[in-house]
């Protein structure tokens, strides 16, 4: 029965919707959907082979940035972009505090996919929270205009960019680097 139903042409079609999804946006193209369905069903269902055409397709890597960056994701990159090393019990509260505890999907589907998921109010104002944190914990030499650069070079937008520079002190312009759509989204 398992068998029958992962060669069902639904399954192909729900897998690569999924996929591109979370990897690509809430509009990933159809193009897209059909080659990753094509792999699915040409490699009767190996999922190495449809993330391998994944990578290769150019709409993989020529869409914007548009997923917003779940809790972890967004926590971590804090991390490594501040060089700042939290204790992970401060991490795991911060994932709790952010809708994303370690370990304890809100369903058994998994954590959402959706932006909406992470980007309620409460949820962008605790993320503000803890920039406002992180900008303050972070090397008193670090120059915003140069960590944008370091960060994201030429990919970084304009606005961002002048934000980031008319910013009145140091860790304005960190937190506003931080908040920007460049930083939150994948």
């Amino acid at each position: 029965m398992l068998e029958d139903l992962s060669r069902h042409p639904s399954t192909a079609r729900h897998i690569a919707r999924k996929l591109a999804r979370h990897f690509v946006g809430e509009n990933a193209s159809a193009e897209l959907i059909e080659k990753l369905q094509k792999a699915f069903r040409a490699s009767d269902g190996d999922l190495a082979v449809v993330s391998r055409a994944l990578i290769e397709a150019p709409e993989a890597w020529t869409a914007q940035p548009a997923k917003i960056l779940p809790p972890t994701d967004f926590l971590i990159a804090v991390s490594r972009g501040l060089a700042i090393e939290p204790k992970p019990e401060n991490l795991l509260n911060l994932g709790v505090q952010l809708g994303q505890p370690l370990w304890r999907p809100s369903s058994p589907k998994g954590w959402p996919d959706e932006d909406n998921a992470w980007t309620a109010p409460s949820a962008m104002r605790e993320r503000l929270r803890i920039v406002e944190i992180a900008a303050r914990q972070a090397d008193k030499h670090l120059d915003p205009r140069a960590l944008a650069d370091d960060l994201f070079g030429e990919a970084l937008g304009e606005h961002t960019r002048l934000a980031v520079s008319r910013a009145e002190v140091r860790e304005q312009g960190i937190e506003l680097l931080l908040m920007s759509p460049d930083f939150q989204r994948r």
